[in-house]
């Protein structure tokens, strides 16, 4: 289910040129009064306009009426800017209208006609508009580059700019960038709060609760949820009021609460159908349908759907449409109606296909996997599972194949400044030699009258060879690094990625035979053995790029306050499996307020390579544990397990960063040596301590320490 966030606000400001009027009279009534008495195109033109921004959504007919005479005569002046002017007001009618693709293919037309004639305020909104619309058609990235470049046109501390860095907030949240977003919102919730801006300050208090939730902070979400809530009753703001009560609403059906869930989602759902906001009301209708589908009340879960999908439909929200076809196959599959089940999930997999949505492609090829399974069709449950982890791993592979690209561009660069910079070192020397050898012929035509000068000359020729051969002596020394690296990534590439690679080879030409799926048995047994090849060299082709990355110095070190028994029970998750395999007990015992400030990505590669480590080295029937303690001081974290142990002078090995060591695991399984480097390199940039503790036989324990402060 969506967290509720708050909708972009459409900002449209108007450039009156006729005065309002004060008194008895409309405005309508004192503009067609301009019309008749004023002499000046230009007048008559500013009322037409006027007049149509007036009635173009109450009376349309009206309304086309002024629109046309405002058109015909800015063509009849040839006046290219006023017509500019009346095309934006008619994309802002279609805009309101949620007409977005019609408003954005007239937007597109006229802003550089008001960015040629230096009117900076109008191409500004246009771009404003632009993302507005944008985002209402789900394409988060450039709805954001429209929102940034906008503000280039606004001063900083502009209305419009803050509310604009507010709307850049709420697409980063969308995009899961929190870190970003709590940065670029904390200031601006002082500005908001100093300004008095109430509905804006209220919308910051909103963006804080969804980026606790999606934290994991529920109490901390909820609080904040509930005093949004508060404000906007202040302020009498009906949509905050449904907006805290959707985000309460998933909260408590986080929290398997689904009475108080239910309350909620209901004062939503009123709230948004009685002021005609359809987006937000689909959002609480498949919340709603999401909290009855856990409730076991598939009924009205699907009566939640089905409107919902009506809803998306006649207002074109398509990546409503896919999430709605994503939730009502995810029903179909607990209701046991595969074959619906496979159709929903394949019309969401299309859908989202289009956009390159990963994460939804991922969720419709599981269920199409899930279906498929159920139905007997083996090849294509095997097709979607494939799909699946394919998915699964895309953006995460993608960076990967732009970091060794990055890593090897990087190594040319460094190769080729190296030997254009020795070539011109070169031709130095030797142009120092040919000067050197005509001082030598003045020195016997001058003799005593040239003695000291050439003297001196040698000197500081002397001096300035020096300084050239310590620079080559330095840039050689560089360069032999720069070798010693790439020659140490490609060995380790050849060796240890090149055997499971052939074995994964291997084991796909043994299922290409007809003859092995007729074995189950045999079939699922080198299934397996793939999974465990793949898992094996993915662990190895990460650590080896984090290797890359830390050796070059490009990882980013940010550490926060985290819940490490939360981190924990995530590596616990993710490699119980891979113990299960080995018939090992995987537990630890941390407290749940165990706290400490750390990077969390690298922390958790730190404990995922000492549990992979555990698990390799321990025989079957085994078991690991994962311990933690807070002192004074520090936070400490241990990895025991049961296995076969090390010798001394293994120990000695582990961390040594110029010493490559590895060894097969209790069933042959293969390891490069730089997890436990890079656990060393990542636990030093936190200040802190790693070590063994081992007897050979008797099992071993990784220990390491993290400042508090």
């Amino acid at each position: 289910m969506r967290i509720y966030a708050f909708s972009l606000v459409f900002f449209v400001f108007f450039a009156a040129v006729i005065p309002p009027t004060h008194g008895d009279n409309p405005p309508t009534d004192s503009l067609k009064q301009v019309l008749k008495s004023a002499t000046e195109d230009t007048t008559r033109f500013e009322a037409l306009l006027e007049l149509y921004k007036l009635h173009a959504r109450e009376d349309t007919a009206l309304g086309a009426k002024y629109r046309k005479q405002a058109g015909d005569l800015a063509q009849e002046m040839g006046d290219e800017l006023r017509q500019a002017r009346l095309a934006r007001q008619v994309s802002l009618t279609h805009y309101f209208s949620r007409e977005y693709q019609q408003h954005d293919s007239i937007a597109l037309s006229i802003m550089d006609i008001f960015k040629e004639q230096g009117e900076k305020e109008l191409y500004a909104h246009c771009l404003n508009n632009l993302g507005s619309s944008l985002f209402y058609q789900g394409d988060l990235l450039e709805a954001e580059k429209y929102f940034r470049e906008s503000l280039k046109y606004y001063a900083p501390d502009d209305p419009v700019s803050l509310e604009t860095s507010f709307n850049i907030v709420i697409l980063m949240h969308q995009q899961a960038r929190y870190f970003e977003a709590l940065k670029r919102l904390l200031p601006l919730v002082e500005k908001f709060k100093a300004r008095d801006d109430d509905y804006y300050y209220a919308n910051s208090l909103v963006m804080v609760a969804n980026i606790y939730k999606a934290q994991g902070h529920m109490e901390k979400a909820k609080e904040y949820n509930k005093l949004y809530v508060e404000k906007s009753r202040e302020m009498g703001h009906k949509e905050g009021i449904g907006g805290g009560s959707h985000n309460l609403a998933q909260i408590y059906a986080k929290e398997e609460n689904y009475s108080k869930a239910l309350e909620h989602a209901s004062v939503a759902r009123e709230i948004f159908e009685s002021i005609d906001n359809p987006y937000e009301l689909i959002n609480a209708m498949n919340t709603t349908g999401g909290i009855y589908k856990e409730m076991g009340d598939y009924d009205k879960s699907w009566n939640y759907y089905d409107q919902a999908l009506q809803l998306s439909e006649q207002y074109g929200f398509r990546s409503r449409i896919s999430e709605i076809y994503l939730n009502q196959s995810d029903l179909l599959l607990l209701e046991e109606d595969y074959t619906e089940a496979v159709e929903k999930a394949r019309m969401a997999f299309q859908m989202v296909r289009e956009t390159r949505t990963y994460d939804r492609m991922q969720d419709a090829a599981f269920n199409l996997y899930e279906a498929s399974k159920e139905l007997g069709k083996n090849d294509q449950a095997l097709h979607y599972h494939e799909a699946y982890a394919r998915y699964k791993d895309s953006v995460r592979s993608d960076q990967n194949s732009r970091q060794i690209q990055a890593l090897k561009t990087n190594f040319e660069i460094r190769r080729r400044t190296w030997e254009n910079e020795k070539l011109e070192t070169d031709n130095q020397l030797q142009a120092l030699q040919i000067k050197q050898q005509k001082s030598q012929i003045l020195i016997f035509v001058l003799v005593l009258v040239l003695a000291v000068g050439i003297v001196l000359l040698l000197v500081m020729m002397n001096r300035k060879l020096k300084a050239k051969n310590r620079i080559i002596s330095s840039q050689k020394e560089e360069l032999t690094k720069a070798n010693a690296l790439k020659d140490r990534m490609f060995s380790i590439i050849a060796h240890d990625l090149r055997g499971p690679i052939g074995h994964f080879q291997g084991l796909l030409e043994i299922l290409q035979k007809d003859s092995t799926r007729e074995d189950d048995s045999m079939y699922r047994e080198v299934m397996e053995l793939m999974q465990q090849s793949a898992s094996s060299t993915y662990s190895l082709l990460e650590n080896l790029l984090n290797w890359a990355r830390a050796q070059k110095d490009e990882i980013e070190f940010r550490p926060q306050s985290q819940n490490l028994r939360e981190l924990v029970d995530e590596v616990v998750k993710l490699k119980s499996s891979e113990a299960g395999q080995k018939d090992i007990r995987l537990n630890h015992n941390l407290d749940t307020d165990l706290h400490g400030k750390v990077d969390y990505h690298m922390v958790n590669l730190v404990i995922r390579n000492l549990v992979d480590n555990a698990i390799k080295f321990t025989p079957r029937g085994g078991e690991v544990d994962i311990r933690g303690e807070k002192t004074d001081q520090a936070v400490q974290i241990a990895v025991k397990d049961s296995g076969v142990g090390m010798p001394e002078e293994v120990k000695e090995k582990v961390f040594n960063p110029y010493d490559h060591h590895t060894g097969a695991g209790t069933e042959n399984e293969k390891g490069s040596g730089l997890g436990l480097k890079l656990c060393r390199e990542f636990i030093a940039k936190h200040s802190g301590n790693i070590w063994v503790e081992s007897t050979q036989g008797q099992g071993t324990t990784f220990v390491f320490t993290i400042p508090v402060n």
